[in-house]
Order: structure tokens, then sequence, then C-alpha cells
């Protein structure tokens, strides 16, 4: 068992050939930093995971397994060495790289110069690159700056690895491909439903109709109906699949009880559970199973039913989902309720959610709000939630919105606040209005306050608004560059601008952007170099795709224009940028000078009048 101290400042590693590419991205990080930040609080070792080697002849450890954690924890420690102000916390001990990959020549030179990192000249492995800088960006996003010294102390030595080394005579290419394609891990959620059903185990007919909801509510990517046969479909939902009247399981399962299967046993083991047939037929029609794409995992959705349920701030951490929920199954009849409660939820979920939809895109899939709707001899169609299809548009921009901005699994606290909107608004009335509110919240309550505080924002913002004192600012101190401003800022002023001409942005879409871009580069290929106050201002960055940024970051303002101005632009404020040099290029002999520092402040004013407006303008808070 090794510390990340103890793992990084002895021992070298080699990453071998048959390992993929390094892979991790933005939400990996943030999930593991807000993680440790969590753990952290509760004063107990946090385990990140197995580190599988082979101990060879030449000293080095081959990697067998856990490669990306390994080469994670080397650059969030080159970034703390030299992006970070950590004050006295000791990072003497990290005397350099410990990994290496074979035949990848430029991913190991990569990691290198991240180490006693100038400049960009060496960072040619791009994911490398990126995840270096994404590391400052969210420490400080996570981790008060008060906090940081103890966040260290516990990251280098509360943090753990478990290392096994494989014995002498492992043939490494055949446990490498039986590690990673024979056998499933028992899921947590899988157990979980073991106890809930256990609970009733006095009552086989209810734990055979748990069963069936859990099953059903489980495959996020169909919508929930469709995963029950279809009388159990009418019973539940109504004959035309578009109710959910039930106050009380027991009255469920005696609606149910006439074509429930008989239960052999009245008590049920985990391994009774598991073996339990609970699969549907459906009409050949209806599997639509390849169309949809939930933006939710089930763990997820069953810890952000609790806290929906209890109202308490629940960590939405799906690795502690077991010993989140233990306390509350001790509680009489909080098995049933919860149930029943999650049934509904994922009901309404199904309407009220976006979800990502590949009928007419097989590639990307474009993100839709869409309720299943009866037709005729069980046959059914999808159809806008809300019949306006303005309103279901609004919906679905502000929901993608927050969707990219906070991508993590673990922290989509918006979602939980659409789940309890739409737990108290069963017709899903005014969401709209609401998320903007709550979009307002974020922007102006945390990512632009003066003062910072993580501590319960987001629980708070859903569940006690009121604690929350959020005032008009006269002038917005927008985050520079080198404050590494959250992406959600770049996200709302392009809602903001939507918000302002949908018609003429009626094609944008919300995508999972990763890079910010200096649309006047930090190191131009030829021309002079930005003073630092314009260069690193709100007014000259925009964020777009970390694989555009890597391919034309140091060119000037024109040839970026020209080359995203033929492809679809990421950004509308990338956009309202370009259509400024458009705009002028035909007017300065100077094309280095097409876009400095005037047109930086310019835009910086255009954006805080946009930002400003929005304060007013969108839904109420």
């Amino acid at each position: 068992m090794l510390t990340v101290q103890s793992l990084l400042s002895k021992d070298e590693y080699l990453i071998p050939m048959y390992q993929r590419n390094y892979a991790w991205e933005e939400p990996h990080l943030s999930q593991l930093i807000q993680d440790v930040w969590d753990y952290h609080a509760l004063g107990k070792n946090y385990y990140i995971g197995t580190l599988v080697v082979y101990d060879r002849k030449d000293g080095t450890y081959e990697t067998v397994d856990g490669q990306q954690r390994l080469t994670t924890l080397n650059i969030i420690l080159c970034a703390l060495r030299n992006e970070i102000e950590i004050g006295d916390v000791d990072v003497d001990w990290y005397k350099g790289v410990n990994i290496s990959y074979e035949f990848r020549e430029r991913s190991t030179r990569t990691l290198m110069a991240l180490y006693s990192y100038t400049n960009d000249e060496d960072l040619d492995d791009v994911a490398i690159k990126n995840m270096y800088y994404s590391v400052r960006r969210n420490i400080e996003s996570i981790v008060p700056k008060d906090n940081f010294t103890e966040f260290l102390d516990y990251f280098f030595n509360k943090v753990k690895v478990t290392r096994v080394i494989l014995p002498a005579d492992t043939d490494l290419n055949h446990y490498f491909e039986i590690m990673n394609s024979r056998g499933e891990q028992l899921e947590k959620h899988e157990i979980l439903k073991a106890l809930i059903m256990r609970s009733s185990s006095m009552n086989p007919h209810k734990s055979w109709l748990i069963g069936q909801i859990w099953e059903a509510c489980a495959d996020m990517d169909r919508y929930v109906p469709l995963n029950f046969t279809k009388e159990l479909r009418n019973r539940i939902f109504g004959q035309q699949w578009n109710s959910f009247d039930w106050n009380s399981l027991d009255n469920l399962v005696e609606e149910t009880r006439d074509i429930q299967k008989t239960a052999k046993d009245e008590l049920f083991s985990i391994e009774d559970v598991l073996k339990q047939n609970t699969s549907v037929s459906v009409k050949e029609e209806e599997n639509e199973g390849d169309r949809f794409e939930s933006v939710l995992k089930f763990p997820g959705f069953l810890l952000q039913v609790l806290r929906v349920i209890t109202e308490e701030d629940v960590p939405l951490d799906d690795k502690r989902l077991l010993l989140t929920f233990h306390q509350y199954l001790q509680k009489d009849g909080f098995a049933d309720m919860f149930v029943l409660k999650m049934l509904e939820l994922r009901f309404l979920y199904d309407k009220f959610v976006i979800r990502r939809d590949y009928k007419d895109d097989t590639i990307n899939g474009k993100m839709n709000l869409l309720t299943l709707t009866k037709q005729q001899k069980d046959n059914f169609s999808y159809n806008n939630t809300f019949g306006d299809n303005e309103e279901n548009h609004r919906v679905i921009m502000i929901e993608s919105m927050f969707h990219v901005s906070l991508p993590s699994q673990n922290y989509k606290h918006w979602l939980c606040a659409v789940l309890n909107y739409i737990n108290h608004h069963k017709d899903g009335d005014g969401l709209g209005d609401y998320l903007e509110g709550l979009a307002k919240t974020y922007m102006f309550g945390r990512f632009l306050a003066d003062e910072k505080s993580n501590e319960g924002f987001y629980y708070k913002a859903i569940f006690k608004p009121d604690q929350l004192i959020i005032q008009k600012p006269s002038v917005i101190q927008f985050p520079t560059f080198e404050d590494h401003i959250d992406y959600f800022v770049f996200n709302y002023i392009d809602y903001c601008l939507w918000r302002e001409n949908k018609k003429a942005y009626a094609d944008f879409e919300f995508t999972s952007r990763s890079s910010v871009e200096h649309f006047y580069p930090q190191h131009p290929l030829n021309g002079p170099e930005m003073e630092v106050e314009y260069l690193h201002d709100i007014g000259n960055l925009c964020l777009i795709s970390s694989s555009k940024n890597s391919k034309l970051s140091n060119n000037p303002p024109l040839a970026k224009t020209d080359y995203y101005g033929k492809a679809k632009y990421d950004s509308l404020k990338q956009k309202l940028m370009m259509d400024v040099v458009n705009a002028k290029k035909r007017k300065v002999s100077d094309t280095q000078q097409i876009w400095w520092n005037e047109e930086v402040e310019d835009h910086h004013r255009y954006i805080e009048d946009i930002v400003l407006s929005s304060f007013d303008e969108l839904g109420k808070m």
C-alpha cells in the first residue's frame, strides 16, 4: 500500500507497447480532485485504485494496469511545482517524472518537459498537455485557497494506491487479455437492489415488483415504460402511458398482483436476486435501446433521488453509494418509499431531462427533450415535451449549457435541481425560467462572486436559496486566464448571446469544449506579443475544443478566422470576435494588428453588458 508521495518519489515505471494511449480528460481529473477533497473531511484514507505491475530485470516496473492514474498523478505533481502557489508545502521529494512509455517517445518527451515547464515547444502529446493545463483550474475551483496546505498534505500522505506485483512467471500478454476482456465485477447498485428487496422479503409479491421496477429504472437509455412488459406498463402508467398516480407501493403491489410471477422463496439472498429473470418482452418496433443516451448513469440517479427525497446534503459520489444509503436502509418504510419515488422521478426524468438522440445523427447525436406518446394499437412516438417548439428549445439549450459546463457524473447538481423542481411541479411548468434563475445564481453567486465559497453552495442553491444573498453588481470583475476561468462562465455568456438572438444562432448547439483559446495568441508565429493585461483578458478569450486549439493556437486572429469561419464555430463568443476581424480585414493594411488592445477592450465591454443585462432579463432566481 503506497501513498502518493511514496509512489512518485521512488521506483521507475514503464508503460509497455500493448497499453493504449493516455486517455483521461478533464472530467476524470475534476472528479478525482473532488473525491479527494470530499474524503479529506472524513479523515480517512482515500484509495485511488490498484496498480498492477511486473518487476522487470532492468529494475523498472512494467505497468500492466493503472497507467492512467499513474500518468495523471505525475502530471498533477508537475503542475503543483510550476503552476500553483502552494506556500511552504514541500514537494522537493518529487525529483522527476518516474514514468516512461515504450515506443511512445512523444508521450515520454511531453511528460519530461512538464517537470521543468517553460514553454509548449516539447509538448507534443495533446492529451497530456491538456491535462496539465487543467490541473490548476480544477484544484483552485474545488479547494479553497486557505485549505491548500491541509489538502496537499492529505493528497500526498492519505491518498493511497495498492501496488500488486505479479509473479515472475506470469504470461503478461495473456494476463492483460484476461483482465481487460473477461469477468464482471458485481456493481454497487446491484448489491443495493438486494438490500432494498430484502427489507420486503416477507412479501414475495412486493419483492418481485421491486425487482421489476429496479431493472426498468436501471436502463437509463430507454424510456422507462418500455422497460416493463405490456401488462405491467398499462397498470403502472395507465393505458396511455402518460400518468403516475401512485402514493403507496402496497397499492401498486395489489394492482399488479394478478399478473405477477410467483416467487418460490420468501427470503431472498443476493444470489437469488441476481439470478432473478427480469427481462421484458417488447414488440420489435419498441426496440429503441440504441437511439438514446442518458446524461446520467443509474448509480448517480439513485443518489440524486435520495437527495430529493431527504432534502439533505447527500454526497453524489457513486463510489460511496452503499455507505450513503446505509443509514437510511435502517429506517422503517424507507425501502418502499424510495422505490416508489425512484420510479416516479424516473418517469418524470424521461420527460424533462435532455438526452442524446442518435436518430438523425448516428455519430454525435443531438440533445433532445422528448416525451413518449402512446398511439393506437400499442404503437408510440416521441414528441416535444413542451408543445411550444420555442420553449422546448429553450429548455434544451439551458440544460445543455449546464451539462457541458459541469460534465462529471458525480457532481451534476443542476440535474438534482431539475429533479427537485419536477418533483414539486410535475407538469414541468416554469422549468425554463427556474433553470435560467439557477444559472444566474451560479454565475453571480459563485463564479463571479467576490467571495467564493464552495461550502454547501450547490445544496443551498437548490434547497435553501433564501440563504444565498445574490445582488446585481455595478461592474463585473471577470477572472482572467491566469485566474483559470471556469467553463461555466464561457457557456453562460454563449447562452446569453443565443438568448438575445435565437434566429441568427438557430443552429448553435452546446458541445463539450475544454480548451480556453487566446484569440490573439500567447506565442504568435510572427508579429508582436500582446501585453499581458489584454492577452489574458476575457475580451481575448473563448472556449473551443482542445483539438482545434492545438492546431492553430499560435496563429494570428485572421488565420483563425479564415479557418474557423469555414468550419462550424464552437462558441458564439468566438463568432463575435471573428465577425470583428471579418469586418476590419479589408480596412487594415497590417493584418497582425487587426485584433489588438482596443478590440479586446470593446469586446470585454460588450460581454459585460450582456452578462449584466441577463440579471434582469433571464428567469427569476
